[in-house]
């Protein structure tokens, strides 16, 4: 059997177990998802391309009884156009020299399909049980999460949706509002295996939580080629609430590796919304892992980025958001993220328009600035228009 004939049939098996699961309870599927349509529009060495991809997402979901429900997800995608762009195209001349020849040489978009969300749960009141591939949201920031030992947030997308992970999850209410839960994401041997736990409380106008966990990360050095798993434990804490009638949050972690530099992480943010509907939102975060200086930036450091792994590359940042609704149907908004060590900066101005019933328009624009060895100053302006059908 050929690699397509055999994903074709991985696919139709799953679609097929998550459609006939629920039936088999006795209780059919509700059934929910989206299409999405989205053209890209940059340029390389100054000439224009363009590329567009498709992705289907279908969310299926039932319940099993008075204690016990299913959801899966299901996301297929599909690039087209220019799809591989060339490093020299997407880092600062002095790093793309210093890359070794069996480097990546493009960061390529590849087709893909894959479950996102398969998971039973099963709760009394606030008591829950959750087994399977599922979302582990962690943390209280907006753009960054120093908490969150599965996901690493986009700057320029930080709210789209993040794939789940393989774990179980229980969750113990106490008191009133407070909660424990705790994790595990098997991989490999037992030592390996992911392990977390959460502790929240709500005291007074305040959500207040702590985290400690441990899991094995895979590591990939592009200077050798290698990869190798390295130990991380973490010990963190988050709070939201008001002041002031401010929403406030913050969130913090201390990372302890096995081989790696130790480093701590702080945000801290602030919200508000004003009487005629403008929302304003501003967030700073601090990385000990980061450089003060935009010389000190690596190679290895600038393809972790590029590629996943790394969150940024310097000290300090503040990110800055605003919207505005300008009609029942439309939405104005922009956010920037600016790199306060090296002075360079990504601003994301946003228009937004319910064009029908379960039908939204997106239309923004990534502009850069900075010198061409900072951060975001390396990159070429980039245009985007996406559509998605909700159904």
């Amino acid at each position: 059997m050929g690699l397509e004939s055999m994903c074709r049939l991985v696919v139709t098996v799953t679609l097929a177990t998550l459609l006939l699961l629920p039936r088999a309870w006795g209780i059919g599927p509700e059934l929910s998802g989206y299409y999405q349509y989205q053209l890209r529009a940059g340029a390389i060495d100054r000439e224009a391309y363009v590329q567009d991809y498709n992705r289907l997402r279908l969310d299926i979901s039932a319940q099993a009884g008075e204690r016990a429900s299913f959801r899966g997800d299901y996301v297929y995608q599909t690039f087209n156009g220019r799809t591989a762009l060339p490093l020299d195209e997407l880092l600062p001349p002095a790093i793309f020299e210093q890359l070794p020849p069996d480097a990546p040489s493009a960061y390529e978009f590849e087709n893909e399909h894959y479950l996102d969300n398969a998971f039973l749960s099963f709760y009394a009141g606030r008591f829950m049980i959750r087994v399977g591939k599922q979302q582990l949201p962690w943390g209280t920031g907006y753009a960054w999460n120093p908490t969150d030992l599965f996901n690493v947030k986009s700057l320029v997308e930080p709210t789209y949706e993040k794939r789940g992970v393989d774990a179980g999850a229980i969750e113990i209410p106490f008191h009133t509002a407070g909660s424990i839960r705790a994790v595990f994401a098997p991989h490999g041997t037992i030592e390996q295996t992911a392990r977390l736990l959460r502790i929240g409380e709500h005291f007074g106008r305040y959500d207040i939580s702590a985290t400690i966990g441990q899991l094995h990360e895979e590591r990939r050095n592009f200077l050798t080629g290698t990869t190798s798993a390295e130990r991380r434990r973490l010990l963190g804490g988050d709070f939201a609430g008001e002041l002031f009638g401010l929403g406030v949050w913050g969130e913090g972690a201390y990372n302890d590796w096995e081989r790696s530099d130790d480093y701590a992480q702080l945000v801290l943010g602030v919200d508000y919304t004003l009487e005629n509907g403008t929302y304003l939102l501003g967030e700073y975060y601090w990385s000990e892992r980061g450089r003060l200086r935009r010389e000190d930036y690596t190679v290895q450091e600038w393809l972790e980025l590029l590629f996943g792994g790394r969150k940024s590359l310097a000290r300090n940042y503040l990110f800055l958001y605003t919207s505005y609704p300008l009609t029942e149907l439309i939405d104005l908004s922009a956010y920037g993220v600016g790199n306060l060590d090296d002075r360079s900066l990504v601003l994301i101005p946003s228009l937004s328009y319910n064009i029908a019933e379960n039908v939204d328009l997106l239309f923004n624009l990534n502009l850069f600035s900075g010198d061409e060895a900072s951060e975001f100053g390396s990159a070429d302006h980039l245009g985007f228009l996406r559509v998605t059908a909700y159904f």
